[in-house]
C-alpha cells in the first residue's frame, strides 16, 4: 500500500484537499458506502481512470490528513490498494457549480497562480485545490453532457495560461 504525503515547510490546510484511492475490483462500491459514513470525508466518488475514488474532505493540517489516511487504508485493507492525498494549501470554490457529468482534472502548471486564474473564470468548474506532487492543482468541472463537459476541459482548463500538462479522470457520485 502507498500513499503519497509529501512533507512541507507549512503543516496548515487551507480549504478542501482531495484524496484518491485505487481499490481492488469489485470492490468500488463497498470502499465508497464505507468513505460516505466517515464523518471526516466530505464527499466521495467513483472515478475512472488511474484512481478508482476521489473524495472531498476539510483538514485543518497536514497532520489531520494524514491520520485519516492512515485510518482509510487499515479500514479495509483487502480492498483498499492505495491512497494518494492531495493537501490543499490554498483552493476556491464555486458551490453553485454542480452538474451531471463531473471530472477531476490533474493540472501541471509553469505559472498555477496565473492558470488558477483563469480557471476560476470557467462556469463549468467547481473547485480548484492548489497542491503539491504530481499536480501543483486539482479542478473539479462539470457540464450536463459529454460533449460539453470535453469541450469545457480542452477550452476553459487546457488552453488557461501556463498549463503544461493535464489528466482528466470522468467522476460519478452514482454509485
Amino acid at each position: 500500500m502507498t500513499t503519497d504525503m509529501q512533507q512541507t515547510g507549512t503543516s496548515e490546510l487551507n480549504g478542501p484537499s482531495a484524496i484518491f484511492l485505487r481499490v481492488a475490483p469489485g470492490k468500488v462500491s463497498q470502499v465508497l458506502k464505507e468513505l460516505r459514513a466517515r464523518d471526516d470525508i466530505d464527499m466521495a466518488e467513483a472515478t475512472f481512470g488511474r484512481y478508482d475514488i476521489a473524495c472531498i474532505a476539510r483538514f485543518p493540517s497536514v497532520e489531520s490528513l494524514r491520520t485519516t489516511v492512515t485510518a482509510i487504508q487499515r479500514t479495509n485493507p483487502d480492498a483498499v490498494r492505495s491512497v494518494h492525498a492531495y493537501p490543499a494549501y490554498s483552493s476556491w470554490e464555486n458551490a453553485t457549480t454542480e452538474h451531471s457529468l463531473n471530472g477531476w482534472t490533474f493540472i501541471r502548471s509553469s505559472d498555477p497562480t496565473k492558470t488558477n486564474e483563469s480557471i476560476r473564470k470557467a462556469g463549468s468548474v467547481g473547485v480548484i485545490i492548489e497542491t503539491t506532487g504530481q499536480a501543483d492543482s486539482l479542478a473539479r468541472s462539470g457540464a450536463n453532457d459529454m460533449e460539453a463537459f470535453f469541450k469545457s476541459v480542452l477550452k476553459d482548463i487546457q488552453n488557461a495560461p501556463g498549463v503544461r500538462y493535464t489528466e482528466t479522470l470522468l467522476a460519478s457520485k452514482d454509485l
